[in-house]
């Protein structure tokens, strides 16, 4: 079985790269049968801050306060939105169904990919939103902001829930495959929650800062930051795991796909390196790498 995989990254350059890898996937594992470099596009007039794809779009949030949009069946420019009055800090697809954006206005807002119009305009944040999650379900998403609030949005209603006041601003918040757990991302914690009564878990305090994180499995999370370590957490054995990388002096986002039941990690560095990743259950193993001479701020991936 052949699998195609674009991995794509958005840079202080104000450009998104994307290079297209060509994976066989045998009985037991990858490897890696070819890749090149698919597109290079200025697409902002400021850097870009967040970016998210699926099979069929691809979208990057700047600092130039727009959100563009690529078709990437036709590999073409397929426009803008411009809803928000501040820079555009985190965005989400939902099964390219709904894209959720969150900006330093302090608005999420919610647009349906089928004709790209507004849905539903949130306002979720004082200071700016840091972070937008939905659960795997399209019931309900979580998003945090510089106000140091948690919210748990409704999104049938497009309501508030819950309003938590944290201990400190939480940058990232990802979940679980199957939505089972949550974890919160910031500088030196990671929080993993279970969702069923949003009992804690773990409160971990790495000695590096952390800026990115996924799960690579339903109970197996996978992190990043300053450094070139990727470490894992395992919620069950509450045991962590550190893989050293070429990666330098920070790993900027790391993004996970399962593609036929095997696990790919996809990472990028500030230092420009892009690494393609196999996760075995147990550890992670390079399949391939690639130099962009660019200063990668974030990352997304997707099946082609």
């Amino acid at each position: 079985m052949v699998v195609k995989l674009l991995v794509t990254v958005g840079t202080y350059e104000k450009t998104v790269y994307g290079v297209d890898f060509k994976l066989d996937g045998g009985d037991d594992d990858f490897k890696v049968l070819a890749k090149k470099s698919s597109f290079s596009i200025p697409a902002h007039i400021g850097y870009v801050k967040s970016i998210s794809s699926g099979p069929q779009y691809l979208v990057s949030g700047s600092t130039d306060e727009t959100v563009r949009i690529f078709d990437l069946k036709r590999r073409k420019d397929y426009g803008s939105l411009n809803s928000h009055s501040g820079s555009i800090t985190c965005m989400a697809f939902y099964k390219q169904k709904m894209l959720f954006t969150g900006g330093e206005d302090g608005k999420i807002i919610v647009t349906r990919c089928a004709d790209w119009e507004p849905m539903m305009t949130l306002k979720a944040h004082a200071g700016g939103v840091n972070s937008i999650a939905v659960h795997p379900s399209g019931k309900l998403a979580l998003s945090s902001g510089k106000d140091k609030n948690i919210k748990t949005w409704n999104l049938a209603i497009g309501k508030v829930a819950l309003k938590t006041k944290h201990a400190f601003a939480v940058e990232r918040i990802v979940w679980s495959p199957q939505g089972s757990y949550y974890a919160f991302l910031s500088d030196r914690h990671v929080q993993i929650f279970a969702t069923d009564g949003a009992k804690m878990l773990i409160d971990e305090k790495p000695a590096k800062k952390i800026l990115c994180g996924a799960f690579l499995t339903e109970t197996k999370l996978l992190v990043a930051g300053e450094g070139s370590d990727l470490m894992i957490h395992d919620i069950q054995t509450k045991s962590w795991t550190t893989i050293e990388t070429a990666h330098s002096p920070r790993i900027k986002d790391l993004q996970v796909i399962e593609v036929d039941g095997k696990i790919i990690v996809a990472s990028g560095s500030s230092n420009g390196l892009m690494c393609l990743w196999r996760f075995d259950g147990s550890n992670l193993t390079l399949l391939d790498k690639v130099e962009s001479g660019l200063r990668i701020t974030c990352l997304t991936v997707t099946t082609q």
